[in-house]
């Protein structure tokens, strides 16, 4: 089959360009051998036991005794703003510290908010502190101060070998996730215009010490499940071991097609072997999720007689234009149900395992409106893409979305009773909780959640337009009830 790719060049993109398309580096994934049915319109109308659940989807009992959080549970507690150095060629990818009782962010930003040659090859890393007070007018919230920059935390071991354990250049270098654990800073990259599935070492872990001068980096790992499983998230699981999981990345046959999790190995440590002819970290825990639908599919959008949907089902607010290679099905051929397209995207997760509320919450965003691939000027209709950027897939409009899958069910995938592509719990737009200002994409950046406040943070990349001339990172900021 042939992969849908960008004829754009990166660097030739706007700022805003820049972050709806590099997300947007999207073609098609290979076809899991096991799949649920796709539920059918009368089952998705039975019940609606709470606004957002999905209707059908009955929630089990938890593996523990906390129950299943819920949209309800979500409290908006206000935005903060993060320092200035940050620039809009950020996504956001954070994680957080406590110091002295007092939550410290790190996030990944760039030097110059006019950096746009070779974007990506540094982004330094700073700390900045919790402000503690939060505004739902984000213009009026507070900005953070840089505390330190603890710039190249990498260390030249954000890299990747041939065959023949030769380093490679990985020409659109991109670190997309952050994770704080064992008084260590975790982070994984990739290369975001891999189009040929190269199997890359994609984890590295930093020790800080006392400070940038003596920090010392480890790494590269890969994953047994490959790149295009482990980008973009790192999660501390309640058996303390190391989950992933990624969003699409360019030529992503390989990629899940909605969110995923795999867990079951150990965090790395300073003596665990890494680079080339290392073992990779074994990751042999599939939670939840999806494969590539279109071979299931027919050229108009409909699905194939006894054929099941692989990829994640959604709401069908959108307006099929799919030519060539089908890669989502057409809501009106499908009783009104769609599927997760070349445009939508999961950006980061978070395991919420608290004494009385748990559940896996990822969050990302869905195209709407009308959903093509090519150029994004028109879809062919007269509708634009209103981010910009090049050719790809494209939506005349975005919105935002939550994900809450039990554990429950993600346990008896683990267990090997049901495949990974589950029908989460709950999907809902978390701006129906609070109106939260977000960027044009409506996507988000890292999530931390800090068990001792309750409080969770999440990032939204390129929604703080209240800097003069370019757009920072935006961090909205929940309580679980």
């Amino acid at each position: 089959m042939k992969l849908r790719t960008f004829s754009t060049p990166r660097t030739s993109m706007n700022r805003r360009g820049f972050i709806a398309k590099v997300a947007g580096l999207a073609t098609m994934a290979s076809i899991y051998t096991e799949a649920q049915g796709i539920q059918t319109p009368g089952n998705l109308r039975a019940r609606v036991p709470d606004p957002g659940q999905i209707p059908g989807q009955t929630p089990t009992a938890p593996t523990s005794n906390a129950a299943l959080i819920k949209p309800s549970d979500f409290k908006y507690l206000g935005a903060m703003r993060v320092p200035e150095e940050i620039s809009a060629f950020s996504y956001g990818g954070m994680t957080a510290r406590t110091v002295n009782g007092r939550l410290q962010f790190f996030m990944v930003g760039e030097n110059s908010p006019n950096a746009t040659a070779n974007w990506g090859s540094f982004e330094p890393v700073w700390e900045f502190a919790d402000t503690q007070k939060y505004n739902e007018d984000y213009t009026q919230a507070p900005r953070a101060t840089v505390l330190t920059k603890w710039g190249d935390i990498y260390q030249g071991r954000r890299k990747s070998f041939d065959s023949s354990g030769k380093a490679i250049s990985l020409q659109y270098l991109l670190t997309r996730g952050l994770f704080w654990k064992n008084n260590r800073l975790y982070w994984n990259f990739y290369d975001t215009y891999n189009v040929t599935s190269r199997p890359d070492w994609h984890i590295g872990m930093t020790d800080l010490k006392n400070g940038p001068g003596s920090m010392v980096a480890y790494g590269p790992w890969r994953a047994n499940v490959g790149v295009k499983h482990g980008s973009y998230w790192i999660v501390d699981m309640p058996d303390g071991t190391m989950g992933i999981g990624s969003g699409f990345t360019s030529g992503n046959i390989g990629s899940s097609w909605g969110p995923e999790l795999w867990a079951g190995s150990s965090f790395p440590g300073d003596n665990t072997p890494s680079g080339y002819g290392a073992p990779d970290l074994n990751f042999s825990k599939h939670y939840v999720g999806y494969e590539f639908a279109g071979n299931d599919l027919a050229s108009d959008g409909s699905l194939l007689p006894g054929r099941t949907l692989k990829s994640l089902q959604r709401e069908g607010t959108y307006v099929w234009h799919q030519q060539g290679t089908v890669v989502d099905v057409d809501p009106q051929k499908n009783g009104g149900i769609g599927s997760f397209t070349d445009i939508d995207y999961v950006h980061s997760c978070a395991y919420i395992n608290l004494p009385d509320k748990q559940g896996l919450l990822f969050a990302g965003s869905l195209g709407t409106g009308h959903v093509w691939y090519g150029n994004t000027t028109n879809c062919g209709h007269g509708f634009g893409n209103p981010c910009g950027g090049g050719q790809g897939p494209n939506a005349s409009a975005f919105k935002s979305q939550f994900w809450i899958y039990d554990p429950a069910q993600c346990a008896r995938v683990v267990a090997g009773q049901t495949a990974p592509n589950l029908v989460p719990a709950y999907a809902f737009d978390p701006t129906t909780i609070h109106p939260l200002q977000m960027g044009c994409a409506k996507g988000f950046g890292g999530i931390h959640f800090d068990a001792a406040s309750r409080n969770l943070y999440i990032a939204a990349y390129q929604a703080d337009v209240s800097t003069a001339g370019y757009p920072l990172p935006l961090i909205h900021v929940f309580h679980i009830n």
